[in-house]
């Protein structure tokens, strides 16, 4: 059976910084998994961002000039790239992920992908998603 991208459901949590999303959705990747899914996830930030630690031959490689690296091991990797455009949902996974059953995103709330926007009384302020025509639910 070949995996068929187009069919993977895409799943975005949006909402303020500190309103839960990023707890629910651990809740929710360990309910998927412990059913047997396979999850991936990607989370947007407007920040840039350090994975790699300082002084270790992947960072070396980075400081030295290499616009990717990745660092390989037999159960798992990782790669660092140089992005010349903002990723978008379909970069993500039509490029990087494969044989997954579902996509949870954190962020990109300008997606056209169903949405579920996260509201924490006292730290949210107002939704941000009501006129969202994507918009499912409001947590």
């Amino acid at each position: 059976m070949s995996f068929n991208r187009s069919s993977v459901p895409v799943l975005c949590f949006v909402g303020t910084s500190n309103s839960g999303k990023t707890t629910l959705i651990e809740k929710i990747i360990n309910l998927l998994t412990m059913h047997g899914y396979r999850v991936a996830t990607v989370k947007h930030t407007h920040k840039e961002f350090a994975i790699d630690t300082e002084g270790k031959d992947s960072w070396r490689h980075r400081s030295a000039g290499a616009k990717t690296v990745i660092l390989a091991s037999p159960k798992q990797f990782f790669m660092v790239s140089d992005a010349d455009l903002e990723l978008t949902i379909e970069d993500v996974l039509y490029k990087y992920v494969n044989n997954i059953d579902i996509l949870i995103v954190e962020g990109f709330k300008r997606d056209v992908y169903p949405k579920i926007e996260v509201y924490r009384e006292g730290v949210s302020g107002e939704l941000r998603c009501l006129n969202d025509s994507s918009i499912i639910a409001f947590v």
